[in-house]
This record gives structure tokens, sequence and C-alpha cells, in this order.
């Protein structure tokens, strides 16, 4: 799509003679129901096929405030692509500027930054050929009626292109008391197919042209003629000029959120988001019904009211990847959740399909702020096969579409790769961005779930999903940061993003981690830092490595593992280890703590300690221990013991020098299922010592309450046991 790309209609189809009415996905299942009913009727000499409306109903979603009356823009009211504004150029030089291959053009900056400033050429909306489309060559594959099928097409094909161009007002005809209007009558008695081929090219064609949003979803045969019909509701030719006036204009917004520099997939995902940030799910005005008119089903929906069904978002993705050169293809089946009917897209990436569903994408309507879910862009075929099934000939009847190509079975993670802090480009996966880390004196960002220019501009928020990878080595750079995005639910939970990584990662350079849960085996830290950040949770067996720095301005970070690691240095903030921790030096600054070290034996060989710093522990059963060696504090350090039962605490074991002194702060509860807090009265045995120091000067113990801490008198034998006198 780079360089010289072209501008040409997506490959689209859409099942003909089926009229969708889509339910939009909830919070929960992501459902979509739709219904698509074909009837075919045989009047003496005519047949025709027409869809009957059912009225599938889902409480899932609120009602989209949508006025089932048709909306146009009239000419006065049109806008061309030199009535959108150029955006506001960066405070630094500028050092060029250039038209990209897509017509925009782009202002590049001495401090290595650019601008979209706009399009600057038009936008062709000239209809791609019919021979170039992918329902059109496809039907070659039916060797013995191809060339009578693509003769058809190709009539069907020039009839609407030149009604597009020049058609007037279309005039009604009754046939078996129903009313039709056709803008083309076409003999195939000589191509040699049958009538439900004629219907199979028909649907394909349907398909294939979104863009002509006007084509109906009944057809007429009398005898050997075949009658091309569109909707009575656009029968006029003012009704249509303003149409196709209104879809241009809501095409060139979209065109504002891309430019030559995106890849392939930063095309698609924009396309996917603009839709899904511009579109809401049509209902009737129960509320719960999916709406029926015909705009609720093809383009019209999208361009004049922001609305639709999943047939109107399926279409206008399809348009629209189409008409900014990306490959892409209607596909019409049910959603297996609730067993009605559905429609979504194929799309081509880099020579490869992928299934995409823009309707599911637009999500959590219901929340505040509204989510865009990203999970049903391009997922794999065998997790998309679990709620979405293809219409087929052998299941349906009827050859409802033509052959669709192998799909991908893996799923694209889009993220951003920024280097040097540069805005970036997305890249499909992951591992595709750990590659393309080839700079060693380069700093690095991969951003998990990437904003899009669409989406930001909506104040929509993508719902946190994460990525995966399988590259066991991380390469090394002078720095690399790996962030995402949580969803804060409230004071005291949110929603994590994930990244799934390999049994075993390497790191060989820098590496910092901001908001997202690590789930793995082991990180290796040897050659690198691991720089652990606000919101940053490691799901692993074991975590070694030379330094550990945690980092964390208003939260905190969590280890479930095993710690095993040279030097941790607590520049501010939190780290929870649940899990067994070996520590060499423990380095913590002022007013920051070493937190919930939850371990069954937790080894500091040396503590360095400021003002206010606290190394905090619990344990569950009386044999756990803390062993610390030496501690230099500027203040006394302050040790606190929290235990869930009455049989004892933990072991504080000091095996080395204390400088500063030190503070012992006990608490906990009776059990873990009584809310009751020990208190000195209700201990009777010896509840911590403090082995090999002989004298600690000074000692302060104190018993946790509550939220306070209040002072115990204690005695200590020639052992260093501890007893607190109540």
């Amino acid at each position: 799509m780079k360089g010289t790309r072209s501008l040409f209609c997506a490959v689209l189809a859409l099942m003909t003679a089926c009229s969708f009415i889509g339910c939009k996905n909830s919070n929960t299942d992501h459902s979509d129901s739709a219904s698509s009913i074909a009837d075919s009727t045989v009047v003496e000499n005519t047949q025709s096929q027409e869809s009957l409306d059912s009225e599938e109903t889902s409480d899932s979603e609120e009602s989209s405030s949508v006025d089932s009356s048709e909306e146009t823009s009239s000419e006065d009211d049109s806008l061309t692509w030199e009535d959108f504004p150029i955006p506001e150029q960066p405070t630094s030089d500028l050092l060029r500027e250039d038209v990209d291959a897509f017509g925009h053009k782009i202002a590049y900056y001495t401090d290595g930054t650019w601008k979209d400033l706009g399009r600057v050429e038009p936008l062709d909306f000239t209809p791609r050929a019919a021979a170039s489309r992918y329902g059109y060559t496809q039907l070659r594959l039916d060797e013995d009626v191809a060339a009578g099928k693509q003769n058809l097409y190709n009539q069907l094909f020039d009839a609407t292109l030149a009604f597009d161009e020049t058609g007037g007002d279309v005039t009604e005809e009754i046939v078996g008391e129903k009313p039709y209007y056709p803008i083309a009558k076409i003999d195939c008695s000589g191509y040699g197919i049958s009538y439900e081929s004629q219907q199979e090219v028909w649907r394909t064609f349907r398909q294939d042209c979104p863009e002509f949003y006007y084509i109906g979803t009944q057809f007429c045969t009398v005898g050997d003629t075949f009658w091309l019909c569109i909707d009575g509701e656009y029968a006029k030719r003012a009704d249509r000029d303003a149409l196709r006036i209104a879809i241009q204009n809501a095409a060139l917004d979209c065109d504002r959120h891309l430019n030559d520099l995106m890849s392939e997939v930063e095309f698609a995902l924009t396309i996917s988001d603009y839709l899904a940030s511009n579109m809401a799910y049509s209902y009737k005005a129960d509320g719960v019904t999916p709406a029926d008119e015909p705009w609720a089903h093809n383009l019209v929906g999208w361009a004049t009211k922001g609305a639709g069904v999943c047939e109107a978002y399926a279409e206008s993705y399809a348009y629209l990847c189409d008409l900014f050169g990306l490959e892409c293809w209607t596909v019409t089946g049910k959603d297996l959740q609730t067993g009605v009917g559905h429609a979504w897209n194929i799309l081509q990436l880099d020579d490869v399909w992928y299934n995409v569903d823009v309707t599911w994408n637009d999500g959590f309507e219901k929340t505040s702020p509204q989510f865009i879910d990203r999970k049903w862009f391009c997922m794999g075929a065998e997790e998309f096969a679990l709620t979405h099934q293809i219409d087929s000939s052998e299941a349906d009847g009827l050859a409802y579409q033509v052959p669709l190509p192998a799909l991908s079975n893996a799923r694209l993670n889009p993220v951003r790769l920024q280097e040097n802090g540069m805005w970036g480009a997305l890249v499909p996966t992951m591992d595709e961005a750990i590659e393309k880390m080839v700079n060693e004196g380069s700093m690095y960002e991969i951003i998990l779930y990437p904003d899009t220019f669409a989406q930001m501009e909506a104040g929509k928020i993508v719902y946190p999903q994460g990525a995966s990878f399988t590259k066991k080595k991380i390469p090394k750079t002078a720095g690399m940061t790996i962030s995402a995005k949580r969803y804060q639910v409230n004071e005291h939970s949110y929603i994590p993003a994930f990244l799934n990584g390999p049994e075993t990662v390497a790191l060989q350079g820098d590496v910092t981690l901001k908001d997202l849960t690590w789930i793995g085996g082991n990180i290796h830290a040897s050659d690198a830092d691991l720089i652990l950040t606000d919101g940053v949770e490691l799901n692993l067996d074991s975590l070694t490595g030379t330094m550990i720095c945690v980092d964390t301005q208003s939260g905190y970070a969590i280890l479930n593992g095993k710690l095993q690691v040279r030097q941790v240095e607590s520049i501010s903030g939190v780290l929870r280890v649940n899990g067994e921790a070996e520590i060499e030096l423990l380095q913590m600054k002022k007013d920051t703590a070493l937190y919930h070290l939850t371990a069954d034996h937790l080894t500091v060989k040396n503590v360095i300690s400021e003002e206010g710093a606290m190394l905090y522990s619990t344990g569950k059963k009386s044999s756990s221990n803390v062993t610390i060696g030496s501690i230099v504090a500027n203040r006394p350090f302050t040790v606190r013991l929290d235990f869930v039962g009455m049989d004892g605490y933990p072991a504080v074991k000091l095996t080395g020098t204390l400088l500063g002194g030190l503070n012992l702060i006990l608490g906990g509860k009776v059990s873990a299922s009584d809310m009751t807090a020990i208190t000195p009265d209700t201990m009777s045995a010896v509840i911590a010592n403090t082995l090999a120091v002989a004298d600690i000067t000074p000692l302060r113990v104190y018993f946790l309450q509550g939220n306070t801490a209040y002072e115990c008198p204690y005695t200590r034998d020639n052992n260093g046991n501890l007893t607190v006198n109540p």
C-alpha cells in the first residue's frame, strides 16, 4: 500500500436476496442478532426474490435515538476535500513539505517530527473495474459456466455504472401485485446459466460493490430476462445525488485520519476505529428491535445518520477499505451465540486474509467512558469460528457466496513502535516490533493497544486487551519501554492489559514496564536493568537479574513468583513480592517501601535505607522468617510483620550490623475468616525474635490496631527473644 497506493473499490460481498437486521454486541457475550430470510415467489412466468424483515430482539444495548426518516444532504451543504481545516503546525522549524502518494501534504520539522497537513489532491471516487474485484475473479472457478457468470456480472456492473452516472428517476412496475424498480433488463438466454446461478452472480455483484447502495434486495426474472432493481427509497435522482455527496463527504471525514506514512495494518485499524467511533447501532422506537429501514443496511446509515445494523457496519468498512486501497469483502452468516444472521468482513493485509467484525468492535456503549473493543479486529480463524458461522450452500441450500480464501489462524495485536520518542507506525504484532529494534543506540517504546487518530478525536477508550509475543530475547538497545494503559474501575480495581510472554525471556538491554500484567515463565535480566513502574504485575515462576528498579509514583508493582536478584533499588512507591525472595542489596530511597514481601523465606543481605523506608512482610504460618544482614539507615529502620492466626509470628533474624536503630511493628488478625485484630492481650507466646544481635539501640516495638500503631513495652532475654508486655 506504500508508494503508489491505488484507489480502488473493496472486494466486498453482501448476502444478496437477504436483508440483515443485526443486533449489537453486548458488554459480555458480544452477540450480534440478525436475520436473513430469502423468499422466492413465482407468479406465472415471473420469479421474484425479496427480503422479509424479521424482528430479532436484543436487550444487551441501549437504543440509539435515530430518526427512521431518510436524511440526505443537499448540494448547497456539500463539502469537498478543500473544506477540511489544516492543523496547526508544531513550533519547531519547518524542514520541508512533501505530498505523499495518498494525496496528503506532510510537513517535516527540524526536530524530527512530522505533521499531516491534510489532503491537497482530490480523492478519486471512481469505482474500480469489475474484473479486479474479488467476487468477480472467484466466478471463474466454475469452469463449465464461468464465462456465462462473468458475462452476466459484467452486464450488471455496466448497467449499474451507467445508471449511477446518468440515470434519472425510476418508474415503478408491478409484477404479480408486487412493485419493482428496474434499472436494467438483461437477456440471459445466451449465457447458459441456471436461475440459481443468476442469483449467485447477482449476490456476488452486490457484495462486490457496496458503493451501489441503492441496488435492492429483490430481483425479478421474466422468462429469460433478468430485471436488475433498486430499492424504491432511492427511485428519485435528486435523492441519489444528495446521498452521493453525503457518502463522499463522510469518506473525506475518514480520510482526515489517514496518510501514506501509515502501515497497512494502521490503515485498516484506523478505518475500523473511525466507524466504531462514529456509528451507533440502530434500533426501532422500542429500543430493542434492530432497525429495518433501508438506510440501516447500507452506506446511507453511516453517511447520513452515523448509525446502522451489522450490514451497514460491514458494507461501510468494505467501502472505505476499498476506497483507500485495501482488499476487503463482506461475509454473511450467523452469530452462533444467538443463531441469527450477521455480517462481517474479511480483510487482506500483506497478502494474508483475516476476519474483522466492526459491529462487535463498537462495544461497551453502556459504560462511561465508552470503549472500542478491538478483540474482533484480525482475530484468528479458529477462534473467530467459535462465534461466527459463514453461510454456505451445503447448510443453506443455495450458493450464498463465492468461495472464501484461506483465513489466517494467527491473531494480529497491533502495537505502536516508537524510536527515540518519535511517533511510530503500527506494527501487526509485538514479535515484529521486537525484530525491528535493530539500533543499539536508540531508545524504543512498544505501546500495547495503541491509539489511532480517529479514536483519539472521538474521545473513546480502547478496551485493555494487551498482546502476546514469542521472542525469547529482547535485543540490546539504549533502553526499551513496554507500555500500556489501565482503565480504572474504582479506587482499588482496574482492567489490566495483559502481555503474554514465552516460557523464558532474556533481557539483553534495559527494559521499563508500564501499566501491564506480564504472564510468563521466567525473566532473566542478568545483562540488563528491569524498571518496574505503576500498575505493573509480573505473574512468573521466577525473576532473576542484576538490578531491579522500582519507580511507582502513585501505585505499586507486583511480582507473583520467586525473586532472586543482586540489587533492588526502590526509588519511589511500592513493590510487592508474593513468593520467595532473595536480595543481596536493598537500597531504599526516602519515603518509599519494599512492600508486602510475602515469602516463606525472605532474605535481604544488606539494606541501605533513607528516612521513612520500611520493610513489610506478612506470613501465613509461623515457620516463615525474614533474614536481614546489615542495615544502614539514616533514621531508625522499620520492619513491619503481619500474621494471620494466633500461633506465632514469622521470625526476624538480623545477622549483621545495625546502624540507625529499629522500629518493629506487629499486626495481624485472629484468623483468615475473623477480622478480629491480634492484640498484646491475646498473645501468650513469644511473638518475635531478633537473633545474633545482643544490643539494639534504639529498639521500639509497636502493635498495630486499625490504622494506629501503639508502642508497647517489651522484655528481651539473652537469646534476643522479645516478649511484649500487655
